[in-house]
């Protein structure tokens, strides 16, 4: 959701959902119905988070989504999974990622300014009207 509006994107690829100093947040999509091969869905997520001490990455599909965060040790929770949430912690963000008809919906709420598509939204030619897709 775009500034109070659902947006379905032709996005089809990879494409860049947040990119910050602290998260990259890559997307896969493919089209899910051949009649209409505009329309794309995500197939594959792909989180890079680095705090200045230690990078971790994640990879999310319809099959598989991590279970145990890689925490550096010592007491420091600094990554949290639980259900379908990961939670970072050090910078408040919670990534949620469910799993609707075998594609992937993408969530974030965050203090930061995410870059990519989750910031600016669909290129002005990429917008699709949801009302014929869905």
């Amino acid at each position: 959701m775009f500034n109070g509006s659902f947006t379905t994107c032709e996005n089809p690829g990879t494409a860049m959902l947040v990119n910050n100093e602290y998260l990259t947040v890559v997307m896969t999509t493919e089209s899910p119905n051949a009649t209409n091969p505009k329309a794309t869905a995500i197939s594959k997520i792909e989180i890079a988070y680095r705090d200045g001490c230690y990078d971790q990455s994640y990879v999310i599909t319809n099959t598989s989504f991590p279970t145990t965060a890689k925490n550096p040790g010592k007491g420091k929770n600094l990554v949290q999974i639980s259900g379908n949430n990961i939670f970072f912690h050090g910078i408040k963000t919670r990534i949620q990622v469910r799993t609707v008809n075998g594609y992937l919906n993408f969530g974030i709420s965050t203090p930061f300014t995410s870059g990519g598509i989750c910031e600016k939204g669909c290129a002005n030619r990429r917008v699709l009207d949801t009302s014929r897709i869905l």
